[in-house]
C-alpha cells in the first residue's frame, strides 16, 4: 500500500493542473528530440489542454509540419513536456 501511495504522489507530479495546462497556452515551443515522426528542432504552439479521465490535464501542441497534408497535432503529458520540449 505505501509503495502505491509513492507511486501516485510520483504520478501527480508528472501531470499537469487545469491553472497549470491554462498557463501553457499560446507558449511558443521546440522539440528537444524526435516524436512521433515529428523532426528534432520542429517549432509548435501550446494551442489548447484536455482532461484526461483521471482528472489531470495534458497539453495539446500544433507542430509546424504536416501529416498528410494536415497541421499535426501532439498531445503532450506533464512529464514529456519538460523532458522533449522547451518554450521559445
Amino acid at each position: 500500500m505505501v509503495q502505491s501511495a509513492a507511486r501516485m504522489v510520483s504520478y501527480a507530479h508528472d501531470t499537469f493542473t487545469e491553472p497549470e495546462a491554462r498557463a501553457k497556452l499560446g507558449k511558443t515551443v521546440r522539440l528537444l528530440a524526435a516524436r512521433h515522426s515529428i523532426p528534432k528542432g520542429s517549432i509548435g504552439s501550446v494551442v489548447d489542454f484536455h482532461m484526461t479521465s483521471n482528472g489531470t490535464f495534458d497539453v495539446i501542441i500544433k507542430w509546424d509540419v504536416t501529416k498528410e497534408s494536415e497541421p499535426f497535432h501532439d498531445l503532450v503529458g506533464k512529464h514529456t513536456y519538460h523532458l522533449l520540449v522547451t518554450e521559445q
